[in-house]
């Protein structure tokens, strides 16, 4: 299983409004599994300034 998050764990509380389960998800995924990080540029990020960008030049307005 993969899961993939933006968030670090210590927010994930705020998601799930239940800090206990939290902890059992991220304690049974750690223990399990493999934690990979990536660092840099988000390329969902860079696609969105991307159209945004082309939006504004043809003089639209982004709602």
């Amino acid at each position: 299983m993969i899961n993939a998050s933006n968030l670090e764990f210590s927010r994930w509380g705020a998601v799930f409004s239940d800090d206990q389960m939290v902890a059992a998800v991220i304690d049974g995924r750690v223990r399990h599994g493999r934690l990979i990080r990536f660092h840099g540029e988000s390329h969902r990020v860079r696609g969105t300034h991307m159209r945004e960008e082309r939006v504004l030049r043809k003089g639209d307005h982004i709602r």
